[in-house]
């Protein structure tokens, strides 16, 4: 049977959606909105004997890691039509789209939310993000105005403050995409979360509350969603979970994205702050040693490390690398064999590189090989906020 992995074109739209149907829970109703959202030249297709049997999305994203932003392709809607399962269609598709953004200097990274772990752990993925849902009852939350934070509705020419001030907060996350003016109006500023209000602090723009409504189980009254739900200081979270809370004659419950340790845990809110729902995404180091450089450090870490990694899937990765941590930046160079003092699975590394997994319980699973001395270098190396993702995709 002849096989052909190609880019996708505009005629290929409602093969793609059908194929796409038959894994997510898409309805014939929602065409126009994913069309919409379409772009061929984002979409490999995998063809047999002219039928398309697989689909991949690959599109350009970047992540904050250390301070920095680091250019990322982000994988979604890998299909395999359900006759066809279990031939590694699905693994040769995603294969193709790593090796295409490193052919074209794309990303040195790959991210993406896994429908099946196994398959891409065996892709060189590693568990990396946090997606952490939240829900809240509206009458737990304050009421009070805030003395040094107002709240007014957005208009469309504050989008430049908006793109300027979500960048300064994701600045010093880990994970959080670094979103453009496309991401802002295909993803956020959308039909389904019309509501847009934002916090000052005199001039300066301290937090927004993004939403929209939707149903509430078994009741009458509607659950308050946030899309976004950001803020600087506790003061500007306050004066937006008070905006939340006008509406608690018609809605029951606040819920949002945030990150797994979630600071309003420390408001207290009579502990009424529950667990909604609970996803991890996964990243792939394409290119090792230009990964490592990109990424920021903490400034006053000083040391160094040389590395071999065990990547099966591109042995270009193993290395042996000399990294040299100092004043926030990392050089990364060959380094000596046998002066390696760590050896490290390409899955582990994602996690210790986003700062989700620590180096001591690399160790514990067995997925890092290092001294004691390395351990506790490695601690300080990758050391950072716990990293977390706000955007599905």
């Amino acid at each position: 049977m002849t096989e052909l992995i190609r880019r996708a074109t505009h005629d290929d739209f409602d093969r793609i959606f059908h194929l796409a149907r038959t894994a997510f829970p898409i309805q014939a109703s929602d065409r126009d909105e994913v069309l919409s959202r379409y772009r061929p030249e984002d979409n490999l297709v995998l063809e047999v004997e002219g039928r398309i049997l697989a689909r991949a999305a690959g599109f350009r994203i970047a992540h904050w890691f250390g301070g920095k932003r680091i250019d990322a392709i982000g994988v979604a809607g890998v299909t395999v039509s359900p006759e066809a399962r279990g031939r590694r269609y699905g693994t040769r598709i995603v294969e193709r789209l790593l090796d295409d953004a490193l052919v074209d200097g794309t990303a040195s990274l790959s991210s993406l939310y896994p429908a099946t772990l196994q398959i891409y752990r065996t892709l060189g993925y590693g568990d990396a993000f946090h997606r952490s849902g939240y829900r809240v009852p509206l009458g737990k939350l304050p009421t009070a105005p805030s003395d040094s934070v107002t709240v007014r509705e957005m208009s469309d020419a504050d989008l430049p403050l908006l793109v300027d001030t979500y960048a300064r907060f994701a600045q010093a996350q880990n994970g959080l995409l670094a979103r453009d003016t496309v991401w802002w109006g295909d993803r956020v500023l959308t039909d389904a979360h019309p509501f847009r209000y934002l916090a000052f602090r005199g001039e300066e723009c301290v937090g927004w509350l993004i939403h929209g409504f939707e149903r509430h189980k078994d009741d009458w009254k509607q659950d308050l969603v946030a899309r976004d739900l950001v803020w600087f200081d506790l003061d500007a979270a306050r004066a937006l979970l008070g905006v939340a809370a006008l509406h608690r004659s018609t809605c029951v419950d606040l819920t949002w994205t945030g990150p797994i340790d979630e600071p309003l845990h420390a408001a207290q809110l009579d502990h009424a702050i529950g667990a909604d729902h609970r996803f991890r995404a996964m990243l792939r180091l394409l290119d090792v040693p230009t990964a490592l450089a990109a990424r920021g450090y903490p400034p006053l870490t000083d040391t160094e490390v040389t590395l071999r990694v065990l990547d099966p899937g591109r042995p270009s990765n193993e290395g042996p690398w000399r990294l040299s941590v100092a004043k926030g930046a990392a050089t990364v160079t060959a380094g000596d064999p046998a002066a390696v003092s760590a050896t490290v699975t390409v899955q582990a590394l994602a996690s210790l590189y986003s700062s989700l997994l620590s180096a001591r319980d690399a160790v514990r699973i067995g997925a890092l090989e290092a001294d004691p001395d390395t351990v506790t270098a490695l601690e300080a190396i990758f050391s950072g906020p716990t990293p977390w993702l706000g955007d599905f995709f």
